[in-house]
């Protein structure tokens, strides 16, 4: 979905342990016998999780590939110098956003995920999710694309954050259909509407209904679009992957 060539500059914000961010380089290096003149920049907040990124790039060897240690929600600009020797700010061809998540959509290989799991999970992370996707956009070229991925089937984590986004800036970002480059995947259109849940087990329809002792919790934010507006956002365009689809985890 990405398209990487081997000129693009790849921000891969949240990359430990280093799997995916693997596959950029490969795509880096697509043409035989080339350096690339591009590069990815793996970034993780996990320190310890960063040196899991530094086995990954030893493992194949590419010149093309800067490990960074930061919070992806807060993530510095970087300035390179033009061939004049002036400065510039770097803006990214393809960034990656697989952000953190409350992983439920792998609860078939993590049991232990039952023993925790809430409706609610989403809530805390909505926040924070939101932040990264943004700081994503802020550091994307005009013209460039953006992956927002979970490993949660929650839409709280997932459309809901997609459609903060859409909203916040005001037309400046579009969320484009990629299904023709998917041919063969199984999979089912993105959420138009949901219910906002509290621990409790209770789903609201608007913000007004929240009591107040869950309304740090839930936030105006999370609700979905009304459905005049539904289509204006085309979130069907996200792509939900079941785990019964194609025997994998769940994604988004």
């Amino acid at each position: 979905m990405l398209d990487i060539k081997p000129h693009h500059k790849v921000l891969d914000m949240c990359a430990a342990p280093g799997s995916k961010t693997a596959q950029l380089i490969e795509f880096l290096h697509a043409e035989d016998g080339k350096v690339p003149t591009g590069f990815v920049i793996a970034n993780d907040v996990d320190n310890n999780r960063c040196y899991m990124l530094v086995h990954q790039a030893k493992r194949l060897n590419s010149p093309c590939i800067i490990i960074t240690n930061h919070d992806a929600a807060v993530m510095p600009n970087f300035t390179v110098t033009d061939k004049d020797g002036s400065p510039s700010m770097l803006k990214f061809d393809r960034v990656l956003c697989d952000v953190p998540c409350s992983g439920d959509g792998t609860l078939r290989k993590n049991p232990d995920i039952w023993l925790k799991w809430n409706t609610a999970n989403g809530n805390n992370l909505h926040g924070i999710q939101s932040r990264i996707l943004r700081r994503g956009t802020e550091m994307l070229t005009v013209g460039g694309r953006l992956v927002y991925s979970t490993c949660s089937l929650n839409p709280l984590e997932n459309e809901a954050v997609i459609y903060r986004l859409l909203v916040e800036s005001e037309g400046a970002v579009q969320l484009v259909d990629v299904s023709s480059q998917l041919p063969g995947l199984k999979y089912i259109h993105g959420l138009s509407h949901w219910l906002p849940t509290s621990r409790d087990l209770v789903g609201y329809e608007s913000y007004d209904d929240v009591p107040e002792k869950w309304q740090t919790q839930i936030r105006p934010q999370m609700f979905p679009p009304t459905p005049q507006n539904a289509t204006k956002y085309n979130l069907h365009r996200c792509i939900r992957i079941l785990p019964h689809q194609q025997d994998t985890g769940g994604f988004l």
